[in-house]
């Protein structure tokens, strides 16, 4: 590498030392490091900045909406949640049964909004 450089770089302008062209080299090769990492994550954010609307297209709640899909698929959907669904409905009739309770007049006398009084 360093008859490389040599017989690149005119007379005028050599390195004294052999330390001297170790030290420009190797501060050469970190600033190439570094200058290709600062790059190569702008490229990164710039490629998700570019697909930035596609992802809230594809995270809005509404997108599945306005999609059509058959009956048979919509099926398939129902009966692959069938013991998530028999879950919550069991759960909503607990709550429908217990919901007296909450209504009653002793919870209901027990958290009064008084004001509280300042020291």
């Amino acid at each position: 590498m360093s008859r490389r450089y040599q017989h690149f770089t005119p007379s005028g302008y050599l390195l004294g030392t052999t330390s001297e062209l170790l030290q420009v080299v190797s501060t050469m090769a970190s600033l190439g490091s570094r200058l290709g990492s600062a790059l190569g994550t702008r490229d990164r954010m710039m490629m998700v900045m570019k697909r930035l609307d596609e992802l809230e297209r594809y995270l809005d709640p509404e997108y599945g909406e306005g999609l059509e899909v058959c009956d048979n698929v919509k099926l398939d959907l129902v009966l692959g949640r069938e013991d998530q669904l028999r879950s919550f409905h069991n759960q909503l009739i607990t709550l429908n049964s217990l919901k007296h309770v909450m209504d009653s007049q002793h919870i209901k006398g027990q958290y009064s909004c008084t004001p509280v009084s300042t020291l």
